[in-house]
């Protein structure tokens, strides 16, 4: 913050053109620190056939929510970030925990199974696959990526509109 030693006690006094200066500063590094939101939204069914890669993104960010619904209990859900894997369970085993963790829902729904996970930080990379030999008949992930400082960005899907 700007000062000037010049009032009658010898402590600092602010110079408001100043101040405000630095506040127009602070506020445009928090502006430029805002993370753009991107979306992976396959609604046409698409055939697993062993492995399909949903996202494989870099840089700092957050996984909102993913989400697949498919005619098939019979997947298996990997997400890493940076790393390290976080999930690498079958529908049935999301099923089992996702009344305990929050983060986790897993149900069926009129014949169809869907997996549900959100809020994932990773400070490098995220990777998001599906295994298993089934139809996803709909795939999303939403999640935020900040701007780069000097590191790796590589987003994937569509930027929503502001």
């Amino acid at each position: 913050m700007a000062t000037h030693k010049n009032d009658i006690t010898g402590k600092p006094k602010l110079d408001a053109t100043e101040m405000l200066a630095d506040i127009l500063e602070k506020l445009e590094q928090i502006r430029e620190t805002k993370p753009k939101t991107y979306v992976i939204n396959l609604k046409s069914p698409t055939r697993v056939g062993g492995r399909y890669e949903v996202a494989n993104v870099r840089g700092i960010g957050q996984m909102k929510e993913f989400m697949v619904r498919s005619d098939s209990s019979d997947f298996t859900v990997h997400v890493k970030a940076d790393g390290g894997t976080l999930y690498e369970d079958t529908w049935t085993e999301l099923n089992a925990i996702s009344q305990s963790v929050g983060e986790v829902a897993a149900y069926e729904e009129n014949g169809k199974y869907v997996a549900h996970l959100e809020d994932i930080d990773f400070n490098d990379e995220l990777i998001v696959r599906l295994y298993g030999v089934f139809t996803a008949e709909r795939v999303f992930l939403k999640y935020d990526l900040y701007p780069p400082r000097g590191r790796r960005f590589i987003p994937q899907g569509e930027v929503l509109k502001e």
